[in-house]
Parts: C-alpha cells; structure tokens; sequence
C-alpha cells in the first residue's frame, strides 16, 4: 500500500484509502500522523517508520474534524453521529467521549497549550478541560456557529455566526466581547501574535477586527471571487493568505490592517483552491486544489512557487507537522502523501 517515489524534486511516502479523507492531524512530536475517513474509520501513520500502525472504524458515521493535543500523544475526532472522541495516539485506545450537543458536531478545537478543547455543534458552543470535565456550555441564541478559533496564549477563544463575532474567555461563559457585522461569518482565524481576529464571509471579503477593539476600526477587503473558506497567518503575523478562486491572495500586515493595500497574487493553480496553510515557525506555505495539484511557496521573497506535485483526487485535507520538516497533504480518492519540506 505505501511507496517512496519523487514528485518534482520531493521525497515523498505515500498511501492509499478506499474513502475520502475528511482530515489530517499530526502528534505534537511529529511522529504521529492521523488520518480520518468519511466512513467513520480512523487510520493512524508512524511516520518516522513510514507505515500505517492501526485502522480503526472511530464513528458510526463519517468523521468531520480531527485535531491532536499539541502537549500530549492524544487526539480528538468528531462525527456525524453528534459525538466527540478522545484517543491515545499510539494505541487507538477510546479514552472517552462527549457529546456534541446537535445531530453532528462541525467544530473542533484545542487549544494551544492543551488545556482546553472546544466543541461547536449547531448553536452549542462547550468547553472541556483536557481532562474530560465540562467547563461551560453556551448556546448561541443568534444562529448556528460557523467558525471557531483560539489565542495563541489559550486565554480566550473566539466563534463566528451570523451578525457577530464573540470572544470567550475561558473562565466565564458570558462573551467578554461581541463585535457586531450584518453579514454571516464562514472562516476565522486569529493572528499568532494577538493583535487580529479575522473572518472570510458569504459575501466573498474578508473582514478584519484589529485589537483591543474600538468602534469603527474594523474594515473589510472585498474582490474576492468566491466565499473566503480558507485563512491562514505567516508564524510572524506579517502575512495573512487566503482563497480567491485559482488564486491566493496575501495581505501584508504591519501593525495595522490592510486599508488601501495591493495584496500579493500567487498564481500558479488552474483550479480552485481548496486547502493552503504556512508552516509553523517558517513562512513558507503549501496549497492545494480541486485537481489534485498541490504548491509550495515562499512568499515572502518571492510570487515564484517553489516546487509541487499532482496527486489523483480533489486535495481535501493539509496539514503541517509541528516541527515543519513533513506536510501531509489527503484526497478525496483516499491517496495520503506525506512530503519532506522544500527548504
């Protein structure tokens, strides 16, 4: 099932599911890669001995996210059946497991330092504690929660819906924030160093909330060809990416949002683009699209691509590796590649 091969200058190991693959998550070590399928099976790759350790059927139904603990070699997955797992990584050993609170659970997040996962499922929002206990369970009154991200320091975290954006605190139910926007928020992502919240909507922009917030300092960046369904910050904070079609658009960010700036365009990809993400601690990032190609770029020297691949099937998942020496990119004809890094 697994081979060594080159993919234009890339070592790189791969395998092969017969299933979609819904999602990516690696251990915090690096050494671990899980990979869920949208039967419901779960498929766990040691990668340093490059081969599939255990596959197991993890959910009645398909798995829609999947996330690992970034301090322990545990992992989360979420399903369609309106449940949340716990998991060692190493064995497939059910630990627990929680209910979403809604026939399926969309969001799932743990926070950065471990301590805390967060489930969104319809407008149920609930905070656990690594160690199961439930911290908190808010329901959103306005409409279904569409987004979900942390702080980089895990203080606070942040949901999108339609009208508003909230900002939790971890310790008090009660929103410490509600920024309001007429318009339903589809993607969020908080900048590593604190300072931005921002948000793709179904109205094709992307809008920005700069912080500690003040009335009227918000603005909006609009042109996009499509709904903005994927965000991604430079480890700095000095870029934010984004989808525009078969194009990535890049805002460079200096302190101040983006009012009135020409973005960075990489072009490259013919098809519309499905996943991107920058790596770690580098600034070098990786995109995918709906035929299979996938890119790596470097840019904050260069519009150039760096190098790439082509796999079978629709890209639907991609994920870094902690210590940014592998990505691992998924398909929706089940091909699992795992690529050392470019540079």
């Amino acid at each position: 099932m697994s081979i060594i091969q080159q993919e234009r200058g890339l070592e790189a190991w791969t395998t092969k599911f017969e299933d979609y693959i819904s999602g990516l998550s690696w251990s915090f070590d690096s050494t671990y890669l899980c990979i869920a399928l949208s039967s419901g099976k779960l498929a766990v790759v040691n990668a340093n001995k490059q081969k599939v350790i255990f596959s197991i059927a993890a959910h009645e139904v398909g798995i829609i996210s999947i996330t690992h603990s970034p301090k322990e070699l545990l992992f989360l997955t979420a399903g369609q059946d309106g449940l949340v797992k716990l998991w060692e990584t190493s064995t497939g050993k059910l630990l627990n497991q929680f209910e979403g609170g809604w026939q399926w659970v969309e969001h799932l997040k743990w926070s950065p330092d471990g301590a805390y996962f967060v489930i969104g499922s319809g407008k149920n929002i609930k905070l656990y504690a690594r160690n199961g206990e439930l911290v908190y369970h808010f329901i959103n009154p306005e409409s279904t929660v569409s987004a979900i991200t942390w702080k980089k320091d895990s203080s606070e975290f942040a949901l999108g819906s339609y009208g508003n954006l909230k900002i939790f605190d971890v310790n008090n139910e009660i929103p410490s924030e509600i920024l309001p926007w007429r318009n339903s928020l589809i993607s969020l992502s908080w900048s590593p160093d604190g300072k931005f919240i921002c948000a793709g909507t179904q109205d094709s922009r992307i809008h920005f909330w700069p912080l500690p917030f003040e009335p009227d300092n918000d603005c909006e960046m609009s042109g996009y060809a499509g709904k903005v369904k994927e965000l991604s910050w430079a480890a700095d904070s000095s870029m934010l990416a984004s989808n525009c079609g078969n194009e990535i658009v890049i805002w460079e960010i200096s302190g101040k949002a983006p009012v009135g700036q020409k973005p960075i365009v990489l072009h490259g990809h013919k098809h519309r683009i499905t996943s991107l993400n920058f790596a770690h601690s580098s600034n070098v990032m990786v995109s995918g699209d709906t035929r299979g190609v996938f890119l790596c770029w470097y840019p904050k020297l260069s519009t150039s691509l760096l190098t790439g691949g082509t796999l079978q099937g629709n890209i639907t998942a991609l994920s870094w590796c902690p210590n940014d020496q592998n990505f691992a990119v998924g398909t929706a004809l089940g091909e699992v590649i795992i690529v050392d890094t470019p540079i």
